[in-house]
């Protein structure tokens, strides 16, 4: 039997390889991480972010969903998150509340008070924004 060149018996081992998985980065969060050099202050991640998720920006949030924005609480004696990272747990008609993940508290917030619209975070991006250096606490 005649000897296959080269070129043919790669291409029949190549066919018998299952096929390699396909992976989807969902993550637009993760090159803002990848960025960093460690000096960043809180304005300027948030400035990164706002760029990078400017798709799923939206003046309502959703309960269920999670959300960073900039934010200037009104109620004097508060400290409070300049860039809050926040997964809402109710509407309403005053404003929303969520579980701000940077305090690990539920907070209310205010409409009107938002310096930003609010910017979606998908699941999958989730860990990348948790790495951020984007809490900035003010004391009112």
């Amino acid at each position: 039997m005649p000897r296959k060149k080269v070129n043919n018996q790669r291409s029949a081992v190549n066919n018998q390889r299952p096929a390699a998985k396909k992976v989807s980065n969902n993550d637009r969060v993760k090159p803002v991480v990848d960025g960093l050099i460690g000096t960043e202050e809180a304005f300027e991640v948030m400035a990164a972010l706002s760029d990078v998720l400017a798709d799923t920006e939206t003046p309502t949030p959703i309960p269920g969903k999670t959300y960073v924005f900039e934010y200037y609480a009104a109620k004097p004696d508060l400290l409070y998150d300049r860039y809050p990272f926040v997964t809402v747990t109710g509407v309403y008609e005053w404003g929303f509340s969520g579980i701000n993940r940077h305090l690990k508290a539920n907070r209310n917030y205010i409409v009107g008070n938002q310096g930003t619209q609010l910017y979606e975070i998908k699941q999958s991006e989730i860990n990348s924004v948790n790495a951020l250096p984007l809490m900035e606490l003010i004391q009112n």
